[in-house]
């Protein structure tokens, strides 16, 4: 003769309530770091992009100054079409050292500032640039005693 099982026992192989609740509630906060990382990737990207822009905006304007055979000591702000505000100091650097030479050194330093909601954002850029030193007789560079 052989046993019956009683009813109960038959149903065992499934999952309870409570199982299917705990793995519900960990998928969810699976899903929620994940979301989490990915829109914080997508803020990165974001400021990345801004701030490419403005060194992109930084470079051209630099490359205007660059260009210039004139340069002289100041400083001076602009604003692009694309609303970035570019302030500009020229500045002569090692004065002494460079007495001797025909060539006197620039530095050009660049702070381009943006809006970004409330908040205003900046970067720099500098470089130096060598001059050739204009003398009150019209010549270029430095005298020889010849």
């Amino acid at each position: 003769m052989t046993k019956k099982r009683p009813a109960a026992a038959a149903g065992t192989g499934g999952f309870t309530l409570l199982e299917v609740l705990v793995a519900i509630a960990l998928l969810a906060i699976a899903l929620t770091v994940v979301f989490e990382l990915f829109s914080g990737s997508l803020r990165t990207i974001r400021a990345s992009e801004d701030y490419l822009n403005a060194a992109w905006e930084g470079e051209v304007s630099l490359q205007r100054v660059l260009n210039d055979d004139n340069l002289q000591a100041g400083t001076f702000t602009e604003v692009t079409v694309n609303g970035y505000r570019i302030e500009t100091t020229v500045s002569e650097v090692m004065g002494r050292e460079t007495d001797s030479l025909p060539y006197r050194a620039m530095e050009i330093g660049l702070a381009v500032k943006w809006r970004k909601g409330s908040t205003e954002k900046v970067t720099y850029l500098k470089t130096v640039k060598l001059v050739n030193k204009h003398r009150q007789d019209g010549t270029v560079g430095h005298k020889t005693g010849r």
